[in-house]
C-alpha cells in the first residue's frame, strides 16, 4: 500500500530506500510546529488585518499567501480547478491543452509540503463575506487538527500522523497530481530560502534539495551537506498517486471577519468550533505619546477642535444606547473602530489630518446609513438627508448632532483651545471664535463655511 505523507528526520543509507509504514511508525516527528488556525473578529477598523500583518512582518512572501472571500468566490478559485491552456507547437500550430490550475488553497501547502522545515502561512480576509461552507467545500474536514502528541509506537496503522496534521485526509485527483507534479522538478532551488541556494562543498553547512523516483512513488530529499559530504539526516517527504490529502504541521490559517458587515453570510457551528476565535478590542490606548493609538486618539477632526478618540468614544457610548432603546441586540459590532477613519495627506499640502470632507463623506454616511438608520431624527433632528447632513456639517460642525454629549464636545475644545490661544487657525488660516452657543464664526461675524 502507498504511503502516506511522512515528516520526520529519517537515518537514511547513501542510497536512499523508501522507507516502510512499519519504519515509519518507529519514527517521532522531531519538528516543533505549533500550527495556528485562528479568526479575528471585531467591529470595522478595530484593527483585525493589522494583528495579522504585526504577526508575519517577518515572514518571506513566497512563506504566505492572501486571499480575500466575497459573494462570487467559489471552491474553484479557492483550491483549484481544469482550465484550457493555448500553447504552439514546433509546427506553428496551436494547442489547446486542459491543465489545473490551484488557488492559493492548493499552492500553499504544496509549498509547507516540499519545505517541511519551514513555516507557511494563508491569510484569509473577509471569511464571511463569501460562503465559505461552499468555499472549502470537502477541505472543510481538513480543519480538525490532531491537538495531541501521538506516540507512534501505539497508534494504529491507519495513522501514522501527529499533532498538527489533519485528523481526516481527503481525496482529490486534481490537487494530488498537481502537487505530485511539482515534485518530480522540485530540483529547481527556491530563490526566498537561502539554506538551499548555496552550492556543494560550502564552508557553512547547506540544505540540497534531490529528487529520487522509484516506479510510481516519488520522494523529496533534503540532504544537510557538510564539508565532508553528505550526512546522512536528512527531512523526507514522500507522496504517492493515493496519498489523501492533508494539512501539514508547518501550515497555519489566519482570518478575518467583520460581523456587522451588510450582505454577509452565517459561519454555522460546525465550521466555527474548527477555529480558534479572538475578538480584537475596541481600544485606542493613548498613553504614550510616540504610539501609533495615541497619534490616531488625538487625531483632530477638520476644523472641529475635537479629537477623534474623544468624539469615536462618546458616539459608541450613544451607538449602544440606541441599540438598547429599539431592541437592538447586534449593534455592538455597529460602534466605530479605532482605525475606521485614518488621516491622509491634505492635496497641495504635506499637512495629514482628519478633514472635515472625509468625515463627512465617510462617518457621518456611517452613521446616518447604518447605525442610526432606525432613529435618525433623534440624533439628526430635523436633517432629511444625507447629502443635505455632510453641507451642514461644514458649516455647524458637531451642532448637526442633537446628542449632548456630542456638541459639548466640541464646545469644549473650542474653548479649550481659544484659551490657549487668541485664535483658531481654520484649514484656510481664517480666524475664528466661538459665539457663545457652539458655533465657529469668523472674526467677520458670518458663519464659517
Amino acid at each position: 500500500m502507498p504511503l502516506d505523507i511522512t515528516f520526520g528526520h529519517l537515518n537514511m543509507p547513501d542510497k536512499t530506500n523508501i522507507p516502510t509504514k512499519k519504519d515509519l511508525s518507529k519514527k517521532k516527528d522531531s519538528l516543533s510546529f505549533a500550527p495556528v488556525q485562528i479568526i479575528y473578529y471585531g467591529v470595522p477598523g478595530s484593527g483585525k488585518s493589522y494583528e495579522i500583518k504585526k504577526k508575519l512582518k517577518n515572514v518571506p512572501d513566497y512563506n504566505k499567501i492572501r486571499t480575500v472571500f466575497h459573494p462570487e468566490y467559489s471552491n474553484a478559485d479557492f483550491v483549484g480547478q481544469i482550465l484550457p491552456e493555448i500553447s504552439v507547437n514546433v509546427d506553428g500550430r496551436s494547442i489547446v491543452e486542459y491543465k489545473f490550475k490551484p488557488g492559493p488553497f492548493t499552492e500553499i501547502i504544496r509549498r509547507a509540503y516540499l519545505n517541511p522545515d519551514e513555516e507557511f502561512h494563508l491569510v484569509i480576509e473577509e471569511i464571511n463575506r463569501g460562503n465559505s461552507s461552499a468555499i472549502f467545500g470537502d477541505m472543510f474536514q481538513l480543519l480538525d487538527r490532531l491537538d495531541v502528541d501521538e506516540n507512534l509506537e501505539e497508534v494504529s496503522s491507519e495513522n501514522i500522523y501527529g499533532k498538527g496534521w489533519s485528523s481526516y485526509g481527503v481525496d482529490n485527483q486534481d490537487v494530488n497530481a498537481y502537487i505530485r507534479n511539482q515534485v518530480v522538478i522540485s530540483q529547481e532551488k527556491p530563490e526566498h530560502c537561502s539554506k538551499v541556494t548555496g552550492s556543494a562543498g560550502d564552508s557553512n553547512p547547506k540544505l540540497y534539495k534531490t529528487v529520487d523516483i522509484v516506479s510510481e512513488n516519488e520522494c523529496v530529499i533534503w540532504r544537510k551537506w557538510q564539508e565532508n559530504g553528505f550526512t546522512t539526516e536528512i527531512n523526507h517527504l514522500h507522496f504517492s498517486a493515493n496519498t489523501a490529502i492533508r494539512l501539514p504541521p508547518n501550515l497555519s490559517i489566519y482570518a478575518t471577519m467583520n460581523t456587522s458587515d451588510q450582505n454577509v453570510f452565517t459561519l454555522d457551528n460546525a465550521f466555527q468550533r474548527r477555529w480558534e476565535m479572538k475578538q480584537i478590542s475596541n481600544d485606542l490606548a493613548h498613553d504614550d505619546p510616540a504610539a501609533d493609538t495615541t497619534k490616531q486618539y488625538d487625531q483632530i477632526i477638520g476644523s472641529t477642535c475635537v479629537k477623534w478618540g474623544e468624539f469615536r468614544e462618546a458616539i459608541n457610548d450613544i451607538i449602544m444606547q440606541s441599540a438598547e432603546e429599539n431592541g437592538l441586540s447586534s449593534m455592538e459590532d455597529k460602534r466605530l473602530g479605532g482605525w475606521f477613519i485614518t488621516p491622509k495627506k491634505v492635496k497641495d499640502s504635506e499637512e495629514i489630518k482628519i478633514t472635515d470632507d472625509a468625515f463627512a463623506e465617510k462617518v457621518l454616511k456611517y452613521l446616518w446609513d447604518d447605525a442610526f438608520k432606525f432613529d435618525r431624527p433623534k440624533h439628526f433632528g430635523k436633517t432629511k438627508t444625507l447629502e443635505a447632513l455632510a453641507k451642514k456639517f461644514k458649516v455647524d460642525h458637531f451642532n448637526v448632532f442633537e446628542d449632548d454629549s456630542i456638541k459639548s464636545l466640541q464646545q469644549d475644545a473650542t474653548s479649550s483651545t481659544a484659551t490657549n490661544d487668541d485664535s483658531v487657525d481654520t484649514p484656510a488660516n481664517n480666524p475664528t471664535q466661538n459665539d457663545g452657543n457652539g458655533q465657529i464664526q469668523s472674526q467677520t461675524g458670518s458663519t464659517e463655511a
